[in-house]
């Protein structure tokens, strides 16, 4: 199973709570410790959302830089009907605090191989997150890998447009990375 960012969650939930329906993970850039990233004008105005008007829908996608938001691989996902494109502002809140607070829990009942891939300069989700989940694992065999320069995204390999400021090697690494696992699993 594979899960990236808040997926990495759900993932380490699912495997916790079903763990013979699997034989490996992998998680990339695991949402265990997110980077301060909001202003106190916007944590103030989420807070009123969350108190008065908690039904108000956020639409992730629409935060994306425009050429990123009308890429092709956005309009896809869109189309999915298996993706969340909108969450409530009450699930982002609940949703997202228990699935983080339980993970290092559910990580240490985790015997399966596990890989763990991060960004060193993920914006978004903290590289000592990935660290702390790693020593949590239950399971002996269980590696982390991390890209010196990658971001939340490993060089947008994962999800969105690639543009002319990613190198296709690095690229290909993080596709090695993840292939080489897979083949040894």
């Amino acid at each position: 199973m594979f899960g990236h960012s808040i997926g990495g969650c759900y993932t380490l939930w699912y495997a916790a709570n079903h763990p013979d329906s699997l034989d490996g993970i992998i998680l990339a850039a695991p949402a265990i410790v997110l980077a301060p990233r909001i202003s106190g004008r916007d944590y103030i105005r989420f807070l009123f959302l969350l108190l008065f008007a908690p039904k108000t829908m956020y639409e992730p996608y629409k935060t994306l830089p425009p050429d990123q938001r009308e890429s092709e691989e956005v309009r896809i996902m869109l189309q999915d009907p298996l993706s969340t494109t909108r969450c409530s502002i009450r699930w982002l809140s609940g949703a997202g605090r228990i699935l983080q607070y339980k993970a290092l829990q559910n990580a240490s009942r985790i015997e399966r191989p596990t890989l763990i891939i991060q960004g060193e300069e993920d914006k978004i989700v903290l590289p000592s997150g990935a660290k702390r989940l790693f020593e949590s694992l239950a399971t002996k065999d269980k590696s982390i890998q991390t890209f010196p320069d990658a971001d939340h995204h490993f060089y947008h390999t994962l999800f969105l447009k690639v543009t002319e400021k990613h190198d296709p090697t690095k690229r290909k690494m993080v596709i090695f990375v993840v292939r080489d696992w897979l083949k040894t699993h």
